[in-house]
């Protein structure tokens, strides 16, 4: 319920409710998957609880986690996918939801939320097709809003645009 609520928030552009249902939805994903992955006590699934927590951990505690996680995972053969594209999971949608509420604190005042979704999508590192996808619009779309918003913030690439929008704070 809350993944739809979520989903729900995201189109309308209510970023912090968005993110409120999120949260919840990964939190509930989390806690029903954690035992699972405490039972089996191998370095992927102990890569894949701390890396739970930290998702789901303040600012102040997730560096830690995901750096045990990293450590957890190094010792495995499986490769791993992180960071990746953003998904549609539970914690995905919670990290999508928070970096749409930052890009639109963080935007111009004269871009459209549509233009804040794409923009924080993109600066997070999900490729034109993945934001298409998961906005329900087409790659070229995509690819037009995030020209106007690279006019308008003065960038030139991705790199540029998550600097912009994540590390000079709004």
């Amino acid at each position: 319920m809350h993944e739809t609520l979520a989903a729900l928030e995201l189109s309308l552009g209510t970023y912090h409710d968005a993110l409120h249902h999120a949260l919840a939805a990964a939190s509930a994903a989390f806690e029903a998957a954690a035992p699972w992955w405490q039972a089996c006590v191998t370095s992927w699934s102990l890569g894949l609880l701390a890396r739970g927590r930290a998702l789901l951990a303040g600012d102040d505690a997730a560096e830690d986690g995901y750096r045990l996680s990293i450590e957890h995972v190094r010792q495995c053969r499986v490769t791993a996918d992180w960071p990746g594209p953003i998904s549609y999971t539970a914690s995905g949608c919670a990290a999508s939801a928070a970096a749409m509420a930052h890009a639109s604190s963080c935007a111009p005042s004269a871009s459209t939320p549509q233009e804040a979704r794409i923009a924080g999508l993109a600066a997070e590192g999900a490729t034109n097709h993945t934001i298409a996808a998961q906005l329900f619009v087409s790659a070229s779309t995509v690819d037009y809003h995030l020209r106007k918003v690279f006019r308008k913030l003065g960038v030139t690439s991705r790199a540029q645009l998550h600097q912009a929008l994540f590390l000079r704070g709004p």
